[in-house]
């Protein structure tokens, strides 16, 4: 997966006020991103951006509960 598809998506489900979920980066993305936890399960080393665990449709609780 390549991390602009995740990007992308985040921004269509904000856009269309639907729940956008980001359980984990996968092998790949970890490795690119220089992620501790090969398969980048641990929400703290994802991008800011990226840290979505729960239906959050506008992005607002993300950032502020970490």
């Amino acid at each position: 997966m390549a991390s602009v598809w995740a990007r992308q998506l985040l921004e269509q489900c904000r856009g269309a006020a639907v729940p956008f979920l980001f359980k984990q980066s996968g092998a790949v993305l970890a490795k690119e991103w220089g992620l501790k936890d090969a398969k980048g399960e641990d929400l703290a080393e994802l991008p800011t951006d990226l840290r979505v665990r729960w239906p959050d449709p506008l992005g607002v609780a993300q950032a502020t509960l970490l």
